[in-house]
């Protein structure tokens, strides 16, 4: 389970700048446990600057090992994830699951969740094509994690569109070019 990428070195001493993927800061406190390409490693310092935890981590003590390490994603086994209350589901278990409306019809499968800073959306994809469905109890009105399914209430909007047709071969351009001027037309 990923619980952050790294962004970049930090400092001197190999510490890195991570992007927190996880809901629960306490994944970077000082004496965690996480993996990063399948090594262990264990979190020997933390501090936060702007919502971004700074960690130095057991192991790597020199900058460009820290550099090497961009891009990389910080993980830990399922077994150690927080247990969650009700109604609350990790994002990896809703991947996978079935979509279907609160009349029963079956419109696709969560391809991914994307974050929007206000709620995360579901994207579905399903044979009309692609649903984008905001995760609020408006919407999405039961998951069952077991059974597979998410039970959804399509609002006016949220239907795919479907692709609009152009005349010609091509779409119109959104920048045109003036015509040559008779000055311009012969220069190099």
């Amino acid at each position: 389970m990923a619980v952050g990428r790294v962004l970049g070195a930090w400092g001197v001493h190999g510490a890195v700048r991570l992007e927190s993927l996880t809901d629960f800061p306490d994944r970077f406190a000082v004496g965690a446990r996480l993996w990063i390409d399948g090594e262990v490693r264990i979190v020997e310092h933390c501090h936060w600057r702007r919502g971004t935890p700074i960690v130095q981590l057991s192991g790597i003590d020199d900058p460009g090992v820290a550099r090497a390490l961009r891009g990389s994603l910080v993980e830990l086994p399922e077994a150690e994830l927080h247990p969650l209350g009700e109604d609350e589901y990790y994002q990896h278990d809703l991947i996978g699951l079935v979509v279907t409306t609160s009349s029963g019809a079956e419109i696709g499968r969560v391809v991914s969740l994307v974050p929007t800073g206000a709620n995360d959306v579901l994207a579905v994809e399903g044979e009309a094509g692609q649903y984008l469905l905001p995760l609020i109890e408006d919407v999405v009105r039961r998951v069952d994690l077991s059974g597979g399914t998410i039970v959804v209430e399509l609002l006016d909007g949220l239907a795919p569109q479907p692709a609009r047709a152009f005349a010609g071969t091509r779409p119109p351009s959104r920048r045109r070019r003036p015509p040559a001027s008779p000055k311009q037309a012969g220069n190099p």
